[in-house]
Protein backbone atom coordinates (compact mmCIF):
# COMPACT_ATOMS: atom_id res chain seq x y z
CA UNK A 1 0.00 0.00 0.00
CA UNK A 2 1.17 3.54 -0.78
CA UNK A 3 2.83 5.24 2.25
CA UNK A 4 0.61 8.32 1.90
CA UNK A 5 -2.54 6.19 1.98
CA UNK A 6 -1.20 4.29 5.01
CA UNK A 7 -0.61 7.57 6.81
CA UNK A 8 -4.10 8.88 6.01
CA UNK A 9 -5.76 5.63 7.11
CA UNK A 10 -3.80 5.49 10.36
CA UNK A 11 -4.48 9.12 11.35
CA UNK A 12 -5.95 9.61 14.82
CA UNK A 13 -7.32 12.62 16.63
CA UNK A 14 -5.51 13.29 19.88
CA UNK A 15 -7.36 14.74 22.87
CA UNK A 16 -4.66 14.44 25.55
CA UNK A 17 -1.25 16.05 25.27
CA UNK A 18 2.07 15.84 27.01
CA UNK A 19 3.03 19.14 28.58
CA UNK A 20 6.48 19.08 26.99
CA UNK A 21 7.00 21.49 24.12
CA UNK A 22 7.54 20.18 20.60
CA UNK A 23 11.18 20.29 19.50
CA UNK A 24 12.01 23.29 17.31
CA UNK A 25 13.25 21.11 14.44
CA UNK A 26 9.99 19.10 14.46
CA UNK A 27 7.86 22.25 14.54
CA UNK A 28 9.85 23.71 11.64
CA UNK A 29 9.40 20.47 9.67
CA UNK A 30 5.61 20.59 10.20
CA UNK A 31 5.43 24.26 9.17
CA UNK A 32 7.55 23.61 6.06
CA UNK A 33 5.30 20.69 5.08
CA UNK A 34 2.33 23.06 5.29
CA UNK A 35 4.08 25.59 3.06
CA UNK A 36 4.53 22.92 0.39
CA UNK A 37 0.91 21.74 0.47
CA UNK A 38 -0.90 22.19 -2.85
CA UNK A 39 -3.32 25.06 -3.27
CA UNK A 40 -5.82 26.13 -5.90
CA UNK A 41 -4.07 27.99 -8.71
CA UNK A 42 -0.93 27.89 -6.55
CA UNK A 43 -2.31 30.81 -4.54
CA UNK A 44 -0.72 29.62 -1.28
CA UNK A 45 -2.96 32.11 0.47
CA UNK A 46 -2.21 30.80 3.96
CA UNK A 47 -0.12 31.96 6.85
CA UNK A 48 0.91 29.72 9.73
CA UNK A 49 1.33 31.00 13.27
CA UNK A 50 2.64 28.66 15.95
CA UNK A 51 1.83 29.74 19.49
CA UNK A 52 3.70 28.07 22.34
CA UNK A 53 3.25 30.61 25.12
CA UNK A 54 0.79 29.22 27.68
CA UNK A 55 -0.56 32.64 28.73
CA UNK A 56 -1.13 33.67 25.11
CA UNK A 57 -2.95 30.41 24.40
CA UNK A 58 -5.14 30.95 27.48
CA UNK A 59 -6.07 34.45 26.25
CA UNK A 60 -6.86 33.15 22.75
CA UNK A 61 -9.07 30.44 24.23
CA UNK A 62 -10.93 32.94 26.42
CA UNK A 63 -11.67 35.13 23.40
CA UNK A 64 -12.68 32.12 21.29
CA UNK A 65 -14.99 30.85 24.02
CA UNK A 66 -16.65 34.27 24.22
CA UNK A 67 -17.22 34.26 20.46
CA UNK A 68 -18.66 30.74 20.62
CA UNK A 69 -21.04 31.75 23.42
CA UNK A 70 -22.40 34.51 21.16
CA UNK A 71 -22.32 32.45 17.94
CA UNK A 72 -26.02 31.70 17.64
CA UNK A 73 -25.16 27.99 17.36
CA UNK A 74 -27.17 26.43 20.18
CA UNK A 75 -25.11 23.23 20.31
CA UNK A 76 -21.80 25.09 20.58
CA UNK A 77 -23.21 27.57 23.08
CA UNK A 78 -24.43 24.65 25.21
CA UNK A 79 -21.04 22.91 25.11
CA UNK A 80 -18.88 25.97 25.79
CA UNK A 81 -19.40 26.23 29.60
CA UNK A 82 -18.48 22.56 30.06
CA UNK A 83 -15.16 23.11 28.28
CA UNK A 84 -15.99 20.48 25.64
CA UNK A 85 -15.40 23.13 22.99
CA UNK A 86 -11.75 23.99 22.36
CA UNK A 87 -10.60 21.24 24.73
CA UNK A 88 -7.66 20.26 22.54
CA UNK A 89 -6.51 23.81 21.99
CA UNK A 90 -6.82 24.57 25.70
CA UNK A 91 -4.53 21.73 26.74
CA UNK A 92 -2.01 21.57 23.90
CA UNK A 93 1.40 23.17 24.61
CA UNK A 94 1.66 24.30 20.97
CA UNK A 95 -1.14 25.33 18.62
CA UNK A 96 -0.63 26.11 14.94
CA UNK A 97 -3.17 28.56 13.57
CA UNK A 98 -3.73 28.54 9.82
CA UNK A 99 -4.95 31.87 8.49
CA UNK A 100 -6.16 32.14 4.91
CA UNK A 101 -6.56 35.24 2.78
CA UNK A 102 -9.98 35.56 1.25
CA UNK A 103 -9.74 34.72 -2.43
CA UNK A 104 -12.27 35.95 -4.93
CA UNK A 105 -12.77 33.88 -8.09
CA UNK A 106 -13.52 35.81 -11.27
Amino acid sequence: MNETIKTILSKRSIRAYKQEQIKDENLQLILNAGLFAPSAMNQQSWHFTAVQNKETLQKINQVAKGIILKSGNARLEEMAPSHKVLRGQREAPCVIFILVRKYKCN
